[in-house]
């Protein structure tokens, strides 16, 4: 059985969103931008940490996060 460990952290700042967690910030930044490169852009992050990390999250979790289709949008799974 795999386990997940989330870790959050909280703020009293309104502005900033109240949850913080890499692996969410990556998958919502690929679905708001449509890719990975864009996403690595608004994370500042280079496009090979970005795809090292979802490839890795892939591997931990056992299943595809993201459909990797060649010339085609990133999509969440």
């Amino acid at each position: 059985m795999r386990r997940i460990r989330l870790n959050y952290v909280l703020g009293a700042d309104t502005g900033s969103a109240p949850l913080h967690n890499p692996l969410l910030d990556l998958l919502q930044a690929v679905r708001e931008q449509g890719s990975i490169s864009a996403a690595a852009r608004v994370l500042d992050l280079s496009y090979r940490h970005v795809w090292g990390e979802l490839k890795r999250w892939e591997l931990e979790l056992g299943q595809p996060l993201i459909l990797w289709e060649k010339g085609q949008a990133a999509r969440l799974s």
